[in-house]
């Protein structure tokens, strides 16, 4: 009888799919390439860095940082955006830099185990076609939608991860009770339980920053553009005059009496600076917009 019974409930997980896993299982290029091309953008960008760290002076100090948002831009979007820009609706969210790391793992884990999942069911392809698209679109999408609550533009959209919460909405709508791996039972539609935890946290940070904006400058949209992006230039020079003098104090040097001088002066300049939100959290909201869509289609098309 327990042989019957053991029978009973794989041919029960079998119908529903329960812990279910592709048959293929062939080496995931594309979601380790995506992956090992994201790795490389942030860990570039931690080098260059590192370089604005080991600055001895206020004019090594300043040439190093202006190289460094230089590259920084090329990775982030902003409006209007030019049609000779649209690379950087992809580059956006290529680069994952000033992150928490338990958002960085979570997307880590919807690209490999989704991706991987997604990959040996429809093939390389299909996963590169709805991540490159979903990751241009709900980026395209984010900065419409930031720019109609704030109205002006700000310093930029980048490490945005719309196209993997895309990629997790599609596993979670279209194979839910799939395993996330051969002989692990987790079915895949958990992986988007701690983005899930994050938007929410995102979004009540993102409606206090909106008010307070929108207090500072009256009504939406009335902060000068210049201003905007004055005032994220002084606060990445303010972290940049930060971490040179925790440097020093960690070598026990002195600190650099040019590099303290222009730090207050930006800390004075910067009280009176009006930072818009992030937007990040309209690209994840996109890109469960987006999976949805493309589940649904993929219903249509594939089944």
């Amino acid at each position: 009888s327990a042989v019957w019974e053991r029978q009973d409930w794989q041919q029960s997980a079998s119908s529903l799919q329960l812990f279910a896993y592709p048959e293929d299982r062939r080496t995931p290029w594309a979601s380790v390439s995506l992956f090992l091309a994201s790795s490389a953008a942030t860990m570039a960008a931690a080098a260059l860095w590192q370089q604005v760290r080991r600055s001895n002076s206020l004019e090594e100090l300043q040439e190093k940082l202006e190289q460094f948002t230089k590259r920084l831009a090329a990775c982030s979007a902003t409006w209007p955006l030019q049609v000779h820009e649209f690379h950087r609706l992809f580059l956006a969210s290529l680069l994952r830099a000033g992150e928490q790391p338990a958002r960085i793992l979570s997307d880590a884990a919807l690209l490999l185990f989704g991706g991987t999942l997604l990959e040996r069911l429809y093939g390389a392809r299909f996963l590169l076609l709805l991540v490159g698209t979903t990751t241009i679109l709900s980026n395209a999408m984010a900065l419409t939608v930031h720019h109609y609550y704030v109205g002006s533009q700000h310093e930029g959209l980048s490490s945005t991860s719309g196209g993997l919460v895309a990629l997790g909405a599609f596993c979670a709508l279209r194979h839910p009770r799939w395993a996330i791996w051969p002989g692990i039972p987790i079915p895949v539609s958990w992986l988007m339980a701690p983005v899930l935890v994050a938007d929410l946290s995102l979004a009540r940070a993102y409606l206090r920053d909106l008010s307070s904006y929108r207090l500072a400058t009256g009504t939406a949209g009335t902060t000068d553009t210049r201003d905007s992006i004055a005032g994220f230039h002084r606060s990445m020079a303010l972290a940049a005059c930060m971490a040179v003098e925790e440097r020093k104090r960690s070598e026990c040097r002195p600190l650099p009496e040019d590099v303290l001088s222009w730090r207050a002066d930006l800390e004075r300049e910067a009280d009176q600076d009006v930072l818009a939100p992030e937007a990040t959290l309209w690209a994840d909201v996109s890109g469960v917009f987006l999976g949805f869509c493309a589940a649904g289609l993929s219903t249509l098309l594939l089944v």
